[in-house]
């Protein structure tokens, strides 16, 4: 067994700002055998310079040359060392007793592969939502049909790093938003996740530089890359599939509108139709996306 309990891998791009509540963040943890990789992606900002002021030796500083958030996690994940991972963005935030709920939760249940809790919505440091969740043992059907208290920010899942290993999972760097639901799917497949209530919350930072923020051709590019990796790898079950590419089309065809691009909306309006022309009407209605 590694001498290193857990390992926290961040990526981070121009994130200098945050860095210094983070590590104050961990080292309340009431945990020793930790490491924190911080992956800096090729950020323009004092990243390093920030960095560099930390002594602890438990951090860990690596860079990369930009090539996203995907390749920074799994870059981290090949240098972890730890029993357990946690790919932990740099502007989240942990409160006490964050890391040693989740450990617990997995050491008293051998059969969970990996584990999620409650998720506060923070902006600034205040609260601005609660009541969220990780998913949960239905995991994958919870994902593909976009339940509203469900956050698949990869802060709030600890992983076993056996299973990870065994099973060959990492970030799908074709993907940049929609790589966290891919990743969780993937795990889902292949394992057993939970999402245990009475565990520390993750406190998620929601903010106008996040990545899904804002609408834009990039954004919708990626939803439309994240179904065709999903149909393409066969990982909706046949059981939601139906209903999961119906929502699936119905938001690219909205997402295409709103940023005029007109003719990839008819197309997908009409893939959307085609699965099911009753549903799809009554998504238009109701405007429910």
């Amino acid at each position: 067994m590694s001498a290193v309990e857990i390992s926290i891998v961040v990526p981070s791009y121009n994130g200098s700002r945050y860095i210094l509540a983070l590590k104050e963040g961990i080292c309340n943890q009431n945990i020793e055998k930790f490491e924190c990789i911080l992956v800096d992606d090729g950020s323009t900002d004092d990243t390093k310079l920030v960095f560099s002021k930390i002594t602890d030796t438990r951090f860990k500083y690596y860079y990369q040359p930009n090539a996203g958030v995907s390749a920074a996690r799994n870059n981290g994940l090949k240098l972890a060392l730890g029993n357990f991972i946690l790919f932990f963005d740099v502007d989240d935030v942990m409160p006490p007793d964050f890391l040693r709920s989740r450990m617990n939760a997995l050491m008293t249940n051998q059969a969970i592969d990996f584990v999620s809790g409650p998720v506060s919505k923070v902006t600034e440091g205040k609260s601005i939502g609660t009541g969220f969740r990780g998913a949960g043992k239905d995991g994958i059907e919870e994902i593909l049909l976009y339940k509203q208290d469900v956050v698949t920010c990869p802060s709030n899942y600890l992983f076993r790093a056996e299973f990870l290993r065994r099973n060959h999972l990492t970030f799908n760097t074709r993907l940049s938003s929609t790589a966290d639901r891919y990743f969780l799917i993937e795990c889902y497949q292949r394992g057993n996740g939970i999402c245990n209530g009475n565990i520390t919350p993750l406190h998620y930072n929601v903010h106008q530089g996040s990545m899904s923020a804002t609408l834009t051709p990039a954004l919708v590019k990626d939803n439309e890359v994240f179904y065709n990796e999903l149909c393409s790898h066969a990982l909706i079950p046949s059981g939601i599939y139906k209903k999961s590419l119906l929502l699936g089309m119905f938001i690219l065809a909205a997402s295409h509108f709103k940023i005029r691009q007109l003719k990839s909306a008819i197309v997908y309006g009409v893939k959307g139709f085609w699965v099911s022309p009753l549903k799809f009407i009554g998504l238009l209605v109701k405007r429910k996306f």
